[in-house]
C-alpha cells in the first residue's frame, strides 16, 4: 500500500462532499421522488472512500506498533526480547 498524507485527505474531503450529495438525494428525494442513479452512485462513491480512509489508519497504527516494539527492543513477531539474556 502506497498511501500519501495528501492523497488521503483529498479523499476525505471528497467523502464529505459524497456524504452530502447523498443526503441531498435523500432530502429532495422524499418530496419529488428518489433519483436511486444517483444515490447508488454516491453511496458506492463514499463506501470505495471510506474503506481506503479505514485501510490506511489501519496500515499507520500497524506501523505505529511495529515502530513502538521495536523502540523497546521487542521482537514484533513474539513479543520478546531480542536481546540475549546473560544467566550470570
Amino acid at each position: 500500500m502506497n498511501f500519501t498524507y495528501s492523497s488521503i485527505e483529498k479523499q476525505k474531503l471528497l467523502s464529505d462532499l459524497s456524504r452530502n450529495k447523498l443526503a441531498h438525494c435523500v432530502k429532495v428525494g422524499s418530496r419529488k421522488g428518489f433519483d436511486l442513479r444517483r444515490m447508488v452512485g454516491n453511496a458506492n462513491l463514499l463506501d470505495t472512500l471510506l474503506n481506503n480512509i479505514e485501510q490506511f489508519n489501519e496500515y499507520q497504527n500497524h506501523m505505529l506498533i511495529i515502530r513502538r516494539t521495536l523502540l523497546c527492543g521487542l521482537s514484533p513477531v513474539t513479543g520478546s526480547s531480542n536481546q540475549k539474556r546473560s544467566i550470570y
